[in-house]
Protein backbone atom coordinates (compact mmCIF):
# COMPACT_ATOMS: atom_id res chain seq x y z
CA UNK A 1 0.00 0.00 0.00
CA UNK A 2 2.95 2.31 -0.68
CA UNK A 3 5.01 3.31 -3.70
CA UNK A 4 7.93 0.93 -4.20
CA UNK A 5 6.23 -2.42 -3.39
CA UNK A 6 3.36 -1.62 -5.76
CA UNK A 7 5.75 -0.78 -8.61
CA UNK A 8 7.75 -3.94 -8.05
CA UNK A 9 4.53 -5.99 -8.09
CA UNK A 10 3.31 -4.33 -11.29
CA UNK A 11 6.52 -4.89 -13.25
CA UNK A 12 7.38 -8.40 -12.00
CA UNK A 13 3.97 -9.96 -11.34
CA UNK A 14 5.28 -11.02 -7.93
CA UNK A 15 4.71 -10.13 -4.29
CA UNK A 16 7.54 -7.87 -3.11
CA UNK A 17 8.34 -10.40 -0.38
CA UNK A 18 9.89 -12.54 -3.12
CA UNK A 19 12.46 -9.86 -3.98
CA UNK A 20 16.14 -10.40 -3.23
CA UNK A 21 16.45 -6.85 -1.90
CA UNK A 22 14.27 -6.08 1.12
CA UNK A 23 14.14 -2.48 -0.10
CA UNK A 24 11.25 -3.66 -2.30
CA UNK A 25 9.17 -3.99 0.87
CA UNK A 26 9.57 -0.31 1.72
CA UNK A 27 9.55 2.87 -0.27
CA UNK A 28 13.03 3.91 -1.36
CA UNK A 29 14.00 7.34 -0.10
CA UNK A 30 17.61 8.55 -0.34
CA UNK A 31 19.88 8.99 1.47
CA UNK A 32 18.91 6.40 4.10
CA UNK A 33 17.69 3.75 1.63
CA UNK A 34 20.07 2.74 -1.14
CA UNK A 35 18.66 -0.58 -2.36
CA UNK A 36 16.76 -1.34 -5.52
CA UNK A 37 15.23 -3.95 -7.82
CA UNK A 38 17.78 -6.61 -8.74
CA UNK A 39 18.61 -7.08 -12.42
CA UNK A 40 17.90 -10.78 -11.87
CA UNK A 41 14.19 -9.93 -11.86
CA UNK A 42 12.32 -10.45 -15.12
CA UNK A 43 9.92 -7.61 -15.87
CA UNK A 44 6.96 -7.27 -18.18
CA UNK A 45 9.04 -4.81 -20.22
CA UNK A 46 11.73 -7.45 -20.84
CA UNK A 47 9.20 -10.01 -22.03
CA UNK A 48 7.52 -7.49 -24.33
CA UNK A 49 10.92 -6.51 -25.71
CA UNK A 50 11.39 -10.15 -26.70
CA UNK A 51 8.12 -9.92 -28.63
CA UNK A 52 9.35 -6.91 -30.61
CA UNK A 53 7.79 -4.12 -28.57
CA UNK A 54 9.42 -0.72 -28.11
CA UNK A 55 9.40 -0.04 -24.35
CA UNK A 56 9.59 3.16 -22.33
CA UNK A 57 9.04 4.38 -18.80
CA UNK A 58 8.29 8.07 -18.46
CA UNK A 59 7.86 9.33 -14.91
CA UNK A 60 8.80 8.34 -11.37
CA UNK A 61 10.88 5.14 -11.24
CA UNK A 62 11.21 4.59 -7.46
CA UNK A 63 12.87 1.17 -7.71
CA UNK A 64 16.45 2.22 -7.03
CA UNK A 65 18.43 5.45 -7.09
CA UNK A 66 21.59 4.33 -8.92
CA UNK A 67 22.40 3.23 -12.45
CA UNK A 68 22.55 -0.47 -11.59
CA UNK A 69 18.85 -0.31 -10.69
CA UNK A 70 17.66 2.03 -13.44
CA UNK A 71 15.04 1.10 -16.08
CA UNK A 72 17.63 0.33 -18.76
CA UNK A 73 18.57 -2.73 -16.67
CA UNK A 74 14.97 -3.92 -16.67
CA UNK A 75 13.86 -4.09 -20.28
CA UNK A 76 13.17 -0.45 -21.08
CA UNK A 77 14.55 1.14 -24.25
CA UNK A 78 13.94 4.66 -22.99
CA UNK A 79 13.45 6.52 -19.70
CA UNK A 80 12.62 10.12 -18.95
CA UNK A 81 11.84 10.94 -15.34
CA UNK A 82 12.79 11.09 -11.68
CA UNK A 83 14.53 8.34 -9.76
CA UNK A 84 12.32 8.93 -6.69
CA UNK A 85 9.78 11.39 -5.33
CA UNK A 86 10.01 15.13 -5.86
CA UNK A 87 12.14 15.69 -2.74
CA UNK A 88 15.52 17.45 -2.78
CA UNK A 89 17.05 16.07 0.40
CA UNK A 90 19.51 13.70 -1.28
CA UNK A 91 20.66 16.07 -4.02
CA UNK A 92 22.83 19.06 -3.18
CA UNK A 93 22.40 20.52 -6.69
CA UNK A 94 18.64 20.13 -6.84
CA UNK A 95 16.45 17.33 -8.11
CA UNK A 96 17.77 15.66 -11.30
CA UNK A 97 15.70 14.65 -14.33
CA UNK A 98 17.12 11.57 -16.03
CA UNK A 99 17.13 10.62 -19.68
CA UNK A 100 18.12 6.97 -19.77
CA UNK A 101 21.17 6.75 -17.44
CA UNK A 102 22.22 10.40 -17.75
CA UNK A 103 21.12 13.49 -15.86
CA UNK A 104 19.41 15.66 -18.48
CA UNK A 105 18.26 18.56 -16.28
CA UNK A 106 19.28 19.62 -12.76
CA UNK A 107 17.43 21.10 -11.03
CA UNK A 108 14.20 20.10 -12.72
CA UNK A 109 11.27 22.53 -12.93
CA UNK A 110 8.77 20.72 -10.72
CA UNK A 111 5.90 22.93 -11.84
CA UNK A 112 6.30 21.63 -15.41
CA UNK A 113 6.78 17.98 -14.49
CA UNK A 114 3.41 16.63 -15.65
CA UNK A 115 3.62 18.60 -18.89
CA UNK A 116 7.15 17.31 -19.51
CA UNK A 117 6.04 13.70 -18.98
CA UNK A 118 3.12 14.21 -21.35
CA UNK A 119 5.26 15.65 -24.13
CA UNK A 120 7.81 12.83 -23.85
CA UNK A 121 5.06 10.18 -23.77
CA UNK A 122 3.47 11.54 -26.94
CA UNK A 123 6.89 11.73 -28.59
CA UNK A 124 7.59 8.08 -27.79
CA UNK A 125 4.22 7.01 -29.20
CA UNK A 126 4.83 8.96 -32.41
CA UNK A 127 8.32 7.46 -32.82
CA UNK A 128 7.02 3.93 -32.28
CA UNK A 129 4.25 4.36 -34.84
CA UNK A 130 6.68 5.89 -37.35
CA UNK A 131 8.93 2.84 -36.89
CA UNK A 132 5.92 0.53 -37.29
CA UNK A 133 6.60 -1.08 -33.90
CA UNK A 134 4.12 -2.08 -31.20
CA UNK A 135 4.90 -0.26 -27.97
CA UNK A 136 4.64 -0.56 -24.20
CA UNK A 137 4.53 2.77 -22.37
CA UNK A 138 4.69 2.82 -18.56
CA UNK A 139 3.75 6.33 -17.38
CA UNK A 140 3.99 6.66 -13.56
CA UNK A 141 3.19 10.31 -12.89
CA UNK A 142 4.91 11.94 -9.91
CA UNK A 143 1.83 13.86 -8.75
CA UNK A 144 -0.45 13.89 -6.83
CA UNK A 145 2.23 12.49 -4.50
CA UNK A 146 3.72 15.25 -2.39
CA UNK A 147 5.37 17.68 -2.43
CA UNK A 148 2.74 18.98 -4.82
CA UNK A 149 3.26 21.32 -7.75
CA UNK A 150 1.23 22.34 -10.78
CA UNK A 151 1.86 24.28 -13.95
CA UNK A 152 0.75 27.93 -14.29
CA UNK A 153 -2.02 26.76 -16.61
CA UNK A 154 -3.64 24.78 -13.77
CA UNK A 155 -2.56 26.40 -10.49
CA UNK A 156 -5.40 28.32 -8.87
CA UNK A 157 -8.07 26.91 -11.18
CA UNK A 158 -9.42 24.06 -9.04
CA UNK A 159 -11.94 24.21 -6.20
CA UNK A 160 -9.89 21.37 -4.70
CA UNK A 161 -6.87 23.60 -4.16
CA UNK A 162 -3.35 22.50 -5.04
CA UNK A 163 -4.07 18.77 -5.00
CA UNK A 164 -7.16 19.38 -7.12
CA UNK A 165 -5.08 21.30 -9.65
CA UNK A 166 -2.47 18.53 -9.75
CA UNK A 167 -5.17 15.91 -10.40
CA UNK A 168 -6.85 18.03 -13.06
CA UNK A 169 -3.50 18.32 -14.83
CA UNK A 170 -3.18 14.51 -14.78
CA UNK A 171 -6.65 14.39 -16.34
CA UNK A 172 -5.47 16.82 -19.03
CA UNK A 173 -2.40 14.68 -19.65
CA UNK A 174 -4.50 11.54 -20.09
CA UNK A 175 -6.75 13.37 -22.53
CA UNK A 176 -3.77 14.52 -24.58
CA UNK A 177 -2.46 10.97 -24.89
CA UNK A 178 -5.84 9.50 -25.82
CA UNK A 179 -6.30 12.22 -28.43
CA UNK A 180 -2.89 11.39 -29.92
CA UNK A 181 -3.81 7.70 -30.18
CA UNK A 182 -6.95 8.63 -32.09
CA UNK A 183 -5.07 11.10 -34.30
CA UNK A 184 -2.57 8.37 -35.23
CA UNK A 185 -5.38 5.91 -35.96
CA UNK A 186 -4.28 3.38 -33.35
CA UNK A 187 -6.74 3.90 -30.49
CA UNK A 188 -8.72 0.75 -31.37
CA UNK A 189 -5.47 -1.22 -31.34
CA UNK A 190 -4.14 0.16 -28.05
CA UNK A 191 -5.05 -1.02 -24.55
CA UNK A 192 -4.86 1.84 -22.03
CA UNK A 193 -4.87 1.18 -18.27
CA UNK A 194 -5.28 3.97 -15.69
CA UNK A 195 -4.62 3.00 -12.07
CA UNK A 196 -2.75 4.02 -8.90
CA UNK A 197 -0.21 2.49 -6.54
CA UNK A 198 -2.02 3.17 -3.24
CA UNK A 199 -4.66 5.22 -1.48
CA UNK A 200 -4.44 8.93 -0.62
CA UNK A 201 -2.23 10.58 1.96
CA UNK A 202 -4.14 12.06 4.93
CA UNK A 203 -2.04 15.23 4.78
CA UNK A 204 -2.95 15.99 1.17
CA UNK A 205 -6.59 15.01 0.93
CA UNK A 206 -9.81 14.41 2.83
CA UNK A 207 -9.11 10.70 2.86
CA UNK A 208 -10.80 7.90 0.97
CA UNK A 209 -14.31 8.03 2.49
CA UNK A 210 -16.28 5.80 2.74
CA UNK A 211 -13.24 3.53 2.76
CA UNK A 212 -11.39 3.02 6.03
CA UNK A 213 -7.99 4.62 6.54
CA UNK A 214 -5.53 5.90 3.94
CA UNK A 215 -2.17 5.21 2.31
CA UNK A 216 0.21 2.91 4.23
CA UNK A 217 -2.69 0.88 5.57
CA UNK A 218 -4.05 -2.55 4.71
CA UNK A 219 -7.61 -1.34 5.16
CA UNK A 220 -9.50 -0.52 1.98
CA UNK A 221 -8.56 3.17 2.03
CA UNK A 222 -4.93 2.18 1.60
CA UNK A 223 -5.24 -0.48 -1.08
CA UNK A 224 -8.47 -0.06 -3.08
CA UNK A 225 -7.63 2.14 -6.05
CA UNK A 226 -9.16 2.98 -9.44
CA UNK A 227 -8.45 0.65 -12.35
CA UNK A 228 -9.86 1.82 -15.68
CA UNK A 229 -9.28 -0.15 -18.88
CA UNK A 230 -9.93 1.30 -22.36
CA UNK A 231 -9.69 -0.65 -25.62
CA UNK A 232 -12.31 0.45 -28.18
CA UNK A 233 -13.86 -2.47 -30.00
CA UNK A 234 -12.56 -5.00 -27.48
CA UNK A 235 -13.59 -3.81 -24.01
CA UNK A 236 -17.22 -2.83 -23.66
CA UNK A 237 -17.45 0.72 -22.36
CA UNK A 238 -19.44 2.11 -19.44
CA UNK A 239 -19.21 -1.17 -17.53
CA UNK A 240 -18.34 -1.51 -13.84
CA UNK A 241 -16.62 -4.78 -12.96
CA UNK A 242 -16.91 -5.98 -9.36
CA UNK A 243 -14.38 -8.81 -9.67
CA UNK A 244 -11.31 -8.11 -7.50
CA UNK A 245 -7.87 -7.84 -9.10
CA UNK A 246 -4.40 -6.82 -7.96
CA UNK A 247 -1.42 -4.95 -9.42
CA UNK A 248 0.48 -8.17 -10.20
CA UNK A 249 -2.26 -9.29 -12.60
CA UNK A 250 -1.19 -6.90 -15.35
CA UNK A 251 2.01 -8.80 -16.26
CA UNK A 252 0.29 -12.15 -17.08
CA UNK A 253 -2.61 -10.25 -18.65
CA UNK A 254 -0.33 -8.39 -21.05
CA UNK A 255 1.46 -11.64 -21.88
CA UNK A 256 -1.82 -13.34 -22.72
CA UNK A 257 -2.96 -10.48 -24.95
CA UNK A 258 0.42 -10.08 -26.68
CA UNK A 259 0.90 -13.80 -27.28
CA UNK A 260 3.82 -14.17 -24.90
CA UNK A 261 4.60 -16.53 -22.04
CA UNK A 262 5.39 -15.93 -18.40
CA UNK A 263 8.86 -16.89 -17.10
CA UNK A 264 8.90 -20.49 -15.86
CA UNK A 265 11.99 -20.37 -13.65
CA UNK A 266 10.36 -18.55 -10.70
CA UNK A 267 6.99 -18.27 -8.94
CA UNK A 268 4.54 -15.60 -10.06
CA UNK A 269 1.55 -14.39 -8.09
CA UNK A 270 -0.46 -12.46 -10.68
CA UNK A 271 -3.27 -13.99 -12.73
CA UNK A 272 -4.45 -13.33 -16.28
CA UNK A 273 -7.51 -11.06 -16.05
CA UNK A 274 -7.99 -10.61 -19.80
CA UNK A 275 -11.23 -12.68 -19.59
CA UNK A 276 -12.52 -10.15 -17.03
CA UNK A 277 -11.58 -7.20 -19.25
CA UNK A 278 -13.10 -8.76 -22.35
CA UNK A 279 -16.21 -9.95 -20.52
CA UNK A 280 -15.60 -13.62 -21.32
CA UNK A 281 -14.69 -15.06 -17.91
CA UNK A 282 -13.34 -14.51 -14.41
CA UNK A 283 -9.98 -14.33 -12.65
CA UNK A 284 -8.44 -17.75 -11.98
CA UNK A 285 -8.68 -17.28 -8.21
CA UNK A 286 -9.53 -14.52 -5.77
CA UNK A 287 -6.97 -14.67 -2.99
CA UNK A 288 -4.84 -11.60 -2.40
CA UNK A 289 -2.33 -10.44 0.16
CA UNK A 290 -1.31 -6.86 0.74
CA UNK A 291 1.32 -5.36 2.98
CA UNK A 292 2.19 -2.17 4.76
CA UNK A 293 5.82 -1.49 5.60
CA UNK A 294 7.13 1.33 7.79
CA UNK A 295 10.21 2.49 5.86
CA UNK A 296 11.87 4.23 8.79
CA UNK A 297 12.41 1.00 10.75
CA UNK A 298 14.54 -0.58 8.05
CA UNK A 299 13.40 -4.20 8.18
CA UNK A 300 9.81 -4.55 9.30
CA UNK A 301 7.65 -6.81 7.16
CA UNK A 302 3.87 -6.83 7.38
CA UNK A 303 1.85 -8.89 4.90
CA UNK A 304 -1.51 -8.67 6.63
CA UNK A 305 -4.38 -8.91 4.21
CA UNK A 306 -6.33 -11.53 2.35
CA UNK A 307 -9.57 -11.42 0.42
CA UNK A 308 -11.57 -14.38 -0.83
CA UNK A 309 -14.84 -14.76 -2.69
CA UNK A 310 -17.43 -16.65 -0.67
CA UNK A 311 -21.01 -17.63 -1.34
CA UNK A 312 -22.29 -15.15 1.22
CA UNK A 313 -20.03 -12.19 0.45
CA UNK A 314 -16.53 -10.97 -0.21
CA UNK A 315 -14.56 -11.73 2.92
CA UNK A 316 -11.40 -10.09 4.16
CA UNK A 317 -9.09 -11.33 6.89
CA UNK A 318 -6.78 -8.80 8.57
CA UNK A 319 -3.94 -10.08 10.74
CA UNK A 320 -3.97 -7.14 13.15
CA UNK A 321 -4.69 -7.16 16.86
CA UNK A 322 -6.22 -10.59 17.57
CA UNK A 323 -7.45 -10.98 13.99
CA UNK A 324 -10.26 -9.29 12.11
CA UNK A 325 -12.85 -10.42 9.57
CA UNK A 326 -14.96 -8.16 7.35
CA UNK A 327 -17.62 -8.73 4.71
CA UNK A 328 -16.70 -6.10 2.12
CA UNK A 329 -19.88 -6.65 0.16
CA UNK A 330 -22.00 -5.59 3.13
CA UNK A 331 -19.50 -3.37 4.97
CA UNK A 332 -17.16 -1.54 2.60
CA UNK A 333 -16.06 0.77 5.45
CA UNK A 334 -14.83 -2.18 7.55
CA UNK A 335 -16.66 -1.07 10.67
CA UNK A 336 -17.83 -4.46 12.00
CA UNK A 337 -15.42 -7.25 12.91
CA UNK A 338 -17.26 -10.52 12.16
CA UNK A 339 -14.60 -12.84 13.53
CA UNK A 340 -16.83 -14.25 16.26
CA UNK A 341 -19.97 -14.33 14.12
CA UNK A 342 -18.36 -16.43 11.36
CA UNK A 343 -15.65 -18.56 12.99
CA UNK A 344 -15.44 -21.11 10.14
CA UNK A 345 -14.73 -18.45 7.53
CA UNK A 346 -12.33 -16.68 9.88
CA UNK A 347 -10.36 -19.84 10.67
CA UNK A 348 -10.16 -20.89 7.04
CA UNK A 349 -8.78 -17.54 5.93
CA UNK A 350 -6.43 -17.34 8.88
CA UNK A 351 -5.02 -20.78 8.12
CA UNK A 352 -4.47 -19.86 4.49
CA UNK A 353 -2.80 -16.61 5.50
CA UNK A 354 -0.53 -18.44 7.96
CA UNK A 355 0.45 -20.90 5.24
CA UNK A 356 1.27 -18.02 2.91
CA UNK A 357 3.50 -16.24 5.41
CA UNK A 358 5.36 -19.47 6.16
CA UNK A 359 5.92 -20.27 2.50
CA UNK A 360 7.16 -16.91 1.26
CA UNK A 361 10.40 -15.10 1.99
CA UNK A 362 10.59 -12.25 4.52
CA UNK A 363 7.57 -13.29 6.59
CA UNK A 364 6.67 -11.21 9.68
CA UNK A 365 7.58 -12.20 13.21
CA UNK A 366 4.41 -13.54 14.88
CA UNK A 367 2.87 -11.38 17.57
CA UNK A 368 4.81 -8.19 16.75
CA UNK A 369 3.75 -7.18 13.29
CA UNK A 370 5.44 -3.77 13.29
CA UNK A 371 8.70 -5.15 14.71
CA UNK A 372 9.06 -2.52 17.43
CA UNK A 373 9.74 -5.03 20.22
CA UNK A 374 6.36 -4.52 21.89
CA UNK A 375 3.85 -7.40 21.47
CA UNK A 376 0.72 -6.49 19.56
CA UNK A 377 -1.57 -7.44 22.47
CA UNK A 378 0.36 -5.19 24.85
CA UNK A 379 0.15 -2.28 22.42
CA UNK A 380 -3.59 -2.68 21.93
CA UNK A 381 -4.20 -3.03 25.68
CA UNK A 382 -2.30 0.19 26.28
CA UNK A 383 -3.85 2.30 23.57
CA UNK A 384 -0.99 2.09 21.08
CA UNK A 385 -1.15 1.15 17.41
CA UNK A 386 0.44 -2.25 16.63
CA UNK A 387 1.04 -1.21 13.02
CA UNK A 388 3.21 1.85 13.79
CA UNK A 389 6.78 1.44 14.98
CA UNK A 390 7.09 5.11 15.85
CA UNK A 391 5.06 4.81 19.05
CA UNK A 392 7.90 2.78 20.60
CA UNK A 393 9.90 6.03 20.73
CA UNK A 394 7.17 8.08 22.39
CA UNK A 395 6.71 9.03 26.03
CA UNK A 396 2.95 9.67 26.19
CA UNK A 397 2.76 10.02 29.98
CA UNK A 398 5.83 12.26 30.24
CA UNK A 399 7.62 10.17 32.88
CA UNK A 400 10.91 10.05 31.00
CA UNK A 401 10.41 6.54 29.65
CA UNK A 402 9.47 5.61 26.12
CA UNK A 403 6.62 3.22 25.45
CA UNK A 404 9.14 0.48 24.71
CA UNK A 405 10.98 1.14 28.00
CA UNK A 406 7.65 0.95 29.82
CA UNK A 407 7.02 -2.46 28.25
CA UNK A 408 10.57 -3.74 28.82
CA UNK A 409 10.35 -2.73 32.48
CA UNK A 410 6.94 -4.37 32.87
CA UNK A 411 5.52 -1.05 33.98
CA UNK A 412 1.88 -0.09 33.68
CA UNK A 413 1.92 3.13 31.65
CA UNK A 414 0.39 6.07 33.45
CA UNK A 415 -1.45 7.16 30.32
CA UNK A 416 -3.80 4.19 30.68
CA UNK A 417 -6.23 4.38 33.60
CA UNK A 418 -9.62 2.88 34.34
CA UNK A 419 -11.25 6.23 33.63
CA UNK A 420 -9.30 6.83 30.41
CA UNK A 421 -10.95 5.30 27.33
CA UNK A 422 -8.58 3.80 24.78
CA UNK A 423 -9.18 6.11 21.84
CA UNK A 424 -7.26 5.26 18.65
CA UNK A 425 -4.82 7.97 17.60
CA UNK A 426 -5.69 9.70 14.33
CA UNK A 427 -3.62 8.71 11.27
CA UNK A 428 -2.64 12.37 10.82
CA UNK A 429 -0.73 12.18 14.10
CA UNK A 430 1.48 9.35 12.91
CA UNK A 431 1.87 10.98 9.50
CA UNK A 432 3.30 14.08 11.20
CA UNK A 433 5.54 11.92 13.39
CA UNK A 434 6.92 10.19 10.32
CA UNK A 435 7.69 13.57 8.81
CA UNK A 436 9.58 14.71 11.91
CA UNK A 437 11.40 11.41 12.21
CA UNK A 438 12.36 11.50 8.56
CA UNK A 439 13.81 14.99 8.90
CA UNK A 440 15.90 13.89 11.87
CA UNK A 441 17.10 10.67 10.27
CA UNK A 442 18.08 12.14 6.93
CA UNK A 443 21.21 13.72 8.42
CA UNK A 444 22.56 10.93 10.60
CA UNK A 445 22.68 7.71 8.63
CA UNK A 446 25.93 5.87 7.99
CA UNK A 447 26.83 6.26 4.31
CA UNK A 448 26.22 3.13 2.26
CA UNK A 449 24.32 1.40 5.04
CA UNK A 450 20.66 0.43 5.31
CA UNK A 451 18.55 -0.96 8.12
CA UNK A 452 18.45 -0.45 11.87
CA UNK A 453 22.18 -1.08 12.26
CA UNK A 454 22.90 2.17 10.42
CA UNK A 455 21.61 4.41 13.17
CA UNK A 456 24.09 5.55 15.79
CA UNK A 457 23.14 6.43 19.36
CA UNK A 458 23.45 10.08 18.37
CA UNK A 459 21.02 9.53 15.53
CA UNK A 460 18.54 7.81 17.84
CA UNK A 461 18.80 10.68 20.32
CA UNK A 462 18.22 13.20 17.56
CA UNK A 463 15.04 11.39 16.59
CA UNK A 464 13.93 11.33 20.23
CA UNK A 465 14.64 15.04 20.67
CA UNK A 466 12.68 15.86 17.54
CA UNK A 467 9.49 14.04 18.50
CA UNK A 468 9.48 13.94 22.31
CA UNK A 469 7.31 17.05 22.71
CA UNK A 470 4.88 16.13 19.97
CA UNK A 471 1.59 14.94 21.49
CA UNK A 472 -1.61 13.61 19.91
Amino acid sequence: SVCTPSRYALLTGRYPHRAKDRAMLRWIEPPHETGGMSDSEITVAEKLQELGYATAVIGKWHLGDSEKYFPMKHGFDYWWGLANNAYHRAYDKGLPMYENNTIAIQPVDLARLTRSYTEKAIGFIEQSVAADKPFFLYLPHTYPHGPLHCSPEFCGTSAGGLIGAAIEEIDWSTGQILAKLKELGIDSNTLVIFTSDNGPSPRQSDGAYPLRNVKASVYEGGIRVPAIARWPGNIKGKRVESAPAIMMDWFPTFMALAGGEMPTDRPHDGRDISPVLLGTGARADSQFYANYIDPWTGDVILPVYEIMEHRSGVWKYVALNDGELYNLEADISETTNLKDAHPKIYNRLKNEYDFFTQSIANAPAPGDIDGDGMPDKWEVANGLDPTYTIDAYLDPDGNGKTAYEEYAGSATPKWVTVSTPLVPVAPEYFERLRELQQQAMSTCVVKGCTGKSCFTKECHQRIMDRIKDFKP
